[in-house]
């Protein structure tokens, strides 16, 4: 193998993976522990590429739902008018969630041997990582409720336990029931592709007796066209991830061809990149085609990262998950004294959002020391049956 510093540490283990040669994947996100029941705890650095794109993810969602304050308070922007233009699609950046988790979970699944079994434990695992900061926000949220109702705030609302219990457990678009944040149906849809995929993989492995890489990509291929279709065919709804399950696969497909031996992988996803480009929804589709192409190009060509951290952005996808969830509340809690035109002047908006950003970064910064990184540890003591293979991340 090469030096650390170099770039690919090649591991001994039974000589291939089941779908090629045995290699590094050099953007895992890895944290520290065991990579194998029994093996010893290896430590590797986190991918900066990854954590970047989430941090502008969630940055462009938060400053999307942010730069709202403009409308709510009637007031036309002058000075800051491009940056409300471009935060105007910062709903993009939901999309780029979207890929970004079909790529990591396939990257994160790549050494688990599924079955019936070890894909209910590789569920478990996933959910108790998100879990715990979702519940935590819940019951902040109705605690929150409950003191805006006793001072004489939200008079008009009504929430009631089935409709927390709705929010929950991730039932609230096929409960009709209210959602207690504006961004949690994106987390019910990321719940059922979480479902769906190790469904799949599960039946593909059944079905081929392990070695179904080939018909993995061609399942993950065919699904995502028919998602397309449905997207075009079939009016657009936030309940259901078929007409969101193309960004997904489209991260899956990325994640698989970036770590295929063959190259001809490139054409392939550069193809799929085309065909994305006339399908429907332009802007989603253009967003979901550039993300699969720009975490493609990360996996297969050794960009390097490391300025990234200049940007801020690898810190703040660190706490991304925990900015997600709790900008939107701080954005609600502000939206009452901008409504009631306390801030009457372009000036004064900006100082509200500038505010509400630093606000948010804090409390997502607390949320994830705090809970999401107790939800982390939690997670890791889920054994999921292992390939006999190894993969090691090389350093950024």
């Amino acid at each position: 193998g090469r030096h650390p510093g170099g770039g690919a540490v090649r591991v001994p283990s039974a000589n291939r993976l089941p779908h090629g040669p045995a290699r590094v994947d050099h953007l895992v996100r890895s944290e520290p522990g065991p990579l194998v029941s029994g093996s010893s705890p290896i430590k590797s650095p986190r991918n900066l590429g990854i954590d970047a794109l989430r941090g502008f993810a969630a940055i462009a969602v938060m400053l999307y739902h942010f730069v709202g304050y403009f409308k709510i308070s009637g007031v036309e922007p002058q000075f800051g008018k491009w940056i409300v233009d471009i935060a105007s699609h910062g709903k993009l950046g939901v999309i780029v969630f979207f890929v970004l988790s079909g790529y990591v979970i396939a990257m994160t699944s790549q050494q688990v041997k599924f079955s019936f079994a070890s894909s209910l434990r590789f569920l478990a695992r996933r959910l108790t990582r998100l879990i715990p900061p979702y519940w935590a926000l819940i019951v902040g949220l109705t605690i929150l409720y409950a003191a805006a109702k006793s001072a004489g705030y939200l008079a008009n609302s009504q929430l009631t336990i089935a409709q927390v219990l709705a929010n929950l457990f991730y039932l609230q678009g096929l409960a009709e029931a209210v959602p207690m944040s504006p961004v949690f149906w994106t987390l019910c849809i990321e719940v059922q592709f979480y479902l769906v995929f190790a469904s799949l993989r599960s039946v593909i492995a059944i079905a081929f007796n392990g070695r179904g890489a080939t018909p993995t990509t061609a399942i993950f291929a065919l699904s995502m066209a028919a998602s397309v279709a449905w997207r075009a065919s079939v009016p657009r709804d936030d309940i259901w991830f078929m007409g969101y399950w193309y960004q997904f696969a489209f991260g899956i497909l990325a994640y698989r061809l970036a770590s295929s031996p063959r190259f001809r992988a490139f054409p392939t996803l550069l193809i799929l990149s085309a065909s994305l480009f006339v399908g429907p929804d332009s802007d989603d589709t253009a967003a979901t085609s550039i993300t699969g192409f720009t975490l493609f190009c990360l996996g297969r060509f050794r960009v390097g990262t490391r300025w990234l951290r200049w940007t801020g952005l690898p810190s703040v996808g660190t706490i991304s998950y925990s900015l997600y969830l709790t900008h939107s509340t701080i954005a609600g809690t502000a939206y009452y004294p901008i409504q009631s035109k306390v801030a009457v002047s372009e000036t004064t908006v900006w100082i509200f959002i500038c505010t509400a950003i630093f606000v948010s970064l804090l409390s997502s910064a607390a949320m994830y020391h705090i809970v999401e990184r107790t939800a982390i540890r939690w997670s890791r003591r889920i054994a999921t049956d292992k390939t006999s293979a190894v993969s090691l991340p090389s350093p950024n």
